[in-house]
């Protein structure tokens, strides 16, 4: 109960249940204890986001970047949290300066665009996917498992329905095909 890296993953963890009442006050507990947890405030005011609660994440996302000022989710939505509220210019603010920053980041160059409407490429840049596939490869396996992503075993079932059950007769190359689950 007094660690505050214990209760900021006990709120994670709520979080990935849907108990945000839980979640929140692990949260919150975690900040009372520890105010400079930069990764807290980020969880925190995605939680908020979640929730809806649009406006109160806007505290907890600035607290995040003050903290850890190269925390790049935590500048993404504090971006998308400014433009859900209608607050069009303010979000443009967080992405120009990000790309002030760091201007050979591909990722607030794409929101900058998304959220002015401005310089919109015909298709989202080589850099940009790369760099959103790279941040999303270690949660891919257990997203897929929480919507129950079940093609692998449907292909196999079909498979196994057309030509029966495997005998490992064939050498099979899955060159970068989807999931790579098949």
């Amino acid at each position: 109960p007094n660690n505050a890296a214990v209760l900021n993953n006990l709120g994670a963890l709520r979080r990935a249940q849907d108990r945000f009442e839980e979640s929140e006050a692990a949260y919150l507990q975690a900040l009372e204890l520890d105010p400079t947890r930069g990764d807290a405030h980020n969880n925190l005011a995605n939680l908020y986001n979640q929730m809806g609660k649009i406006e109160q994440s806007l505290k907890h996302f600035c607290e995040a970047l003050i903290l850890s000022p190269k925390l790049h989710s935590a500048r993404k939505m504090l971006g998308v949290a400014y433009y859900t509220l209608g607050r069009f210019d303010e979000a443009a603010k967080v992405y120009r300066d990000w790309m002030a920053e760091e201007p050979d980041n591909p990722l607030p160059r794409h929101y900058l665009a998304a959220c002015t409407g401005e310089a919109i490429p015909d298709r989202a840049t080589d850099d940009y996917v790369e760099a959103t596939f790279d941040a999303f490869a270690e949660s891919f396996d257990a997203n897929l498992e929480r919507l129950t992503y079940r093609a692998p075993q449907y292909v196999a079932q079909a498979v196994a329905r057309i030509h029966g059950e495997p005998a490992e007769q064939l050498d099979i190359l899955d060159a970068g095909c989807g999931t790579g689950l098949c």
